[in-house]
């Protein structure tokens, strides 16, 4: 169909990896290579940090053994569709356990790239802007997601414009 390569959920290649053999022979039949995993994490729990972070490493490893460079990663959903959700209050805990899984994730040569979204701890334009301007950026790259800032109410193009030193990957809408 003309694709470079494709993105998967990380769960997936990893049921691959741990549960079905490898998904790389399916991969090199298909002459798709893996570009990427989408790397789901509790960024504002950090009662979770630890086990956040070293599933995240785990999947940075199979990125890597299936060829792919990049961890998009996706914080997770907050409860009740950010319903009560304090960004202020959980924006230390979202930096800290972004720059040390972003870390974790350079020293074993994969390129960590946040992915704001709706519904999550990071989506609107202010706290992108806060994370990002706060965030260690010789390790956090960014992976901005046109669709979901311009669905939170941002200007895509402006935030995008704005973090380009950062942007290693993207997903378009």
């Amino acid at each position: 169909l003309g694709y470079d390569g494709f993105e998967p959920f990380s769960w997936v290649a990893d049921t691959w990896e741990k549960e079905k053999g490898s998904l790389g022979p399916h991969m090199q039949a298909a002459k798709l290579p893996l570009i990427s995993e989408y790397c789901s994490i509790a960024l504002h729990d950090p009662t979770r940090r630890k086990a956040e972070i070293d599933k995240l490493v785990g999947f940075g490893r199979t990125i890597k053994k299936l060829g792919g460079t990049v961890a998009v990663v996706g914080p997770s959903t907050v409860p009740n569709d950010r319903a009560g959700f304090n960004f202020a209050a959980s924006k230390a805990d979202i930096v800290t356990t972004l720059n040390e899984v972003s870390k974790q994730l350079t020293d074993i040569g994969i390129i960590p790239a946040l992915h704001p979204h709706t519904g999550t701890s990071i989506m609107t334009r202010d706290e992108v802007y806060a994370v990002l301007e706060a965030a260690d950026t010789r390790v956090v790259k960014f992976c901005p997601d046109v669709g979901q800032l311009a669905k939170a109410g941002a200007d895509p193009v402006k935030i995008v414009k704005d973090f380009l030193p950062l942007v290693r990957h993207a997903h378009v809408k």
